[in-house]
C-alpha cells in the first residue's frame, strides 16, 4: 500500500481519486513530463521545467515493473489484485513509451 502512494502521486490514472490528481507531471500534448507539474509558475516563466528526462523514464519504468511483479504475485490467487496490477503495468508502460518518444524528439540532438 505504501508503494501505491508513490505510484498514485506520479502516475494516477483515476479521476475519482480524492487525494492525487491524474498524471500531474504529464503533458500529453508534448509527451514529456515536467518536474514541477504542468501548472507550476514558481520555476520558469511558462510554469514548466524539465530537470531530467532519464529520471522520468526510470520512474515510469519502475511503475511498469512494479505492476508486472504484482501481476506475477496475484496471478493464481486474487483476480481483483491481478487486474489492478495489470492496470498499473499498462499505465507504467504507456508513460514510459511516451516519455522516451518525447525525449528522443525534443531533448536529444542527433
Amino acid at each position: 500500500d505504501n508503494i501505491l502512494l508513490y505510484i498514485r502521486d506520479i502516475a494516477n490514472p483515476s479521476a475519482d481519486d480524492p487525494y492525487f490528481t491524474t498524471f500531474r507531471h504529464k503533458d500529453w500534448f508534448l509527451g514529456s513530463s515536467w518536474a514541477s507539474g504542468i501548472f507550476s509558475a514558481e520555476n520558469s516563466p511558462h510554469g514548466r521545467d524539465q530537470e531530467s528526462s532519464s529520471e522520468a523514464v526510470a520512474a515510469y519504468e519502475g511503475v511498469a515493473l512494479y505492476g508486472q511483479a504484482m501481476m506475477e504475485a496475484f496471478r493464481e490467487n486474487d483476480d481483483t489484485g491481478f487486474e489492478v496490477a495489470q492496470n498499473i503495468r499498462n499505465v507504467g508502460s504507456l508513460l514510459t513509451a511516451t516519455e522516451v518518444s518525447a525525449t528522443n524528439r525534443y531533448w536529444h540532438v542527433w
